[in-house]
């Protein structure tokens, strides 16, 4: 069985926070996360969970899934 890990694409999301002239406490505030939290998704320290992957996409408006996100399949041991 796969299982999936949904990661921040770091560049592309802080070139959009950049054009938009938001932060990343911004984005958290926006999205109702904790700035800490933020953090952590765009250091590829955290999985991004669905809901919270609904909450930055509908806080970003027009931005697609795979700009700003990357998937990939792993092994279950």
């Amino acid at each position: 069985m796969q299982r999936m890990k949904v990661t921040v694409r770091r560049k592309p999301l802080l070139r959009i926070l950049a054009e938009r002239n938001m932060s990343q406490n911004g984005l958290a505030r926006v999205t109702e996360l904790k700035s800490g939290h933020v953090s952590q998704l765009i250091s590829g320290k955290r999985n991004v969970a669905p809901v919270t992957r609904e909450r930055i996409l509908k806080a970003l408006g027009d931005v697609e899934f795979a700009k700003i996100f990357s998937v990939r399949f792993a092994r279950r041991r």
